[in-house]
């Protein structure tokens, strides 16, 4: 179990207040039944409550709270505002040659993909990537999307038979705009068989949020090999969720996952007493072993030499 004790200000005036919200997640597999109290020292009380049971002027319990074993998250698409595809080759990048049926493990910075970081991709020249260990997921030919069988924790921008025997092949690169940064994959590979050219790009912020974009050039949208089924989509990390695109690319998309649940309740509390006051939460945990606790220190001040009671 973890949790999180997140409050909108961290400082307030005497006799104003601000709100805190307390979230517990639950890490394991198996939901778990949670009690939890929450209490204020002397500089601060307990104003207001919302999901939980206010028990004094600095106390607030709540017990019996069922939190949802922890699921992969669930991905979508949607259309992109991003900036867009832009060729690595502009920036010097090397590429790296690959043949039929090959895969490319690659160490990258921390970015986030269904409510988990990971530091590692695997890149296959058929279009997809891995998140995460890709081992056992080389050369695979597109089929349903989501499966629980591998590979899993799949993005797919193109995923077709290609080869990149008589093209260019993989380049990774990080890009940044001065303010965020993103690790850029790019795909310069052929469908199987021909020289007949296919490019495209996953974007994956490491920004810790997720960030996660399937980009394509406008002026060479990727079109079906002959004869070749193309798959669109995304996969979570076990193959129980996912979408697909359903067509061909007409433009950048965006992957986002709707994380599995958590349980959370809120507590208002207006400052008491001048000074260092702080909220503390403690969860204990009937169906896992498990005791948390979680605080934020909240600084209340007087209020400014003009104002007036």
């Amino acid at each position: 179990m973890t949790l999180a004790s997140d409050c909108l200000s961290t400082g307030v005036r005497w006799q104003s207040y601000t709100s805190c919200t307390i979230t517990a997640r639950n890490t394991s597999l198996a939901d778990a039944t949670v009690d939890l109290e929450t209490v204020v020292d002397q500089h601060l009380t307990v104003s207001g409550v919302a999901g939980a049971t206010k028990t004094g002027a600095r106390s607030v319990v709540r017990r019996g709270l069922v939190v949802p074993g922890a699921r992969p998250g669930t991905p979508t698409l949607k259309p992109a505002t991003s900036s867009g595809y832009r060729p690595l080759a502009q920036y010097g990048v090397v590429p790296t040659k690959v043949g039929d049926r090959d895969l490319v493990t690659y160490d990258v910075p921390e970015f986030v993909y269904g409510g988990t970081a990971y530091r590692s991709i695997g890149v296959d020249v058929n279009g997809y990537l891995v998140v995460g260990d890709a081992a056992g997921a080389a050369g695979a030919l597109p089929g349903r999307l989501p499966d629980p069988a591998g590979p899993n924790n799949v993005l797919a921008p193109f995923w077709t038979d290609l080869d990149g025997s008589r093209d260019e092949g993989i380049r990774v690169a990080q890009l940044t705009d001065g303010v965020s940064t993103w690790v850029v994959v790019e795909w310069q590979v052929d469908a199987v068989g021909t020289d007949d050219n296919r490019h495209f790009q996953v974007w994956l912020g490491t920004n810790r949020v997720e960030d996660v974009v399937f980009a394509y050039d406008p002026a060479a949208l990727p079109q079906a090999p002959s004869g070749r089924p193309v798959l669109v989509g995304a996969e979570n990390a076990d193959g129980s969720a996912g979408q697909l695109a359903g067509k061909l690319p007409t433009g950048d998309l965006r992957v986002a996952s709707t994380l599995p649940a958590t349980a959370s309740y809120s507590v208002q509390v207006t400052g008491a007493l001048t000074g260092s006051g702080r909220i503390a939460t403690r969860l204990t945990a009937s169906t896992v072993p498990s005791t948390s606790v979680a605080a934020t220190d909240i600084k209340v001040v007087l209020p400014s030499s003009g104002w007036r009671p």
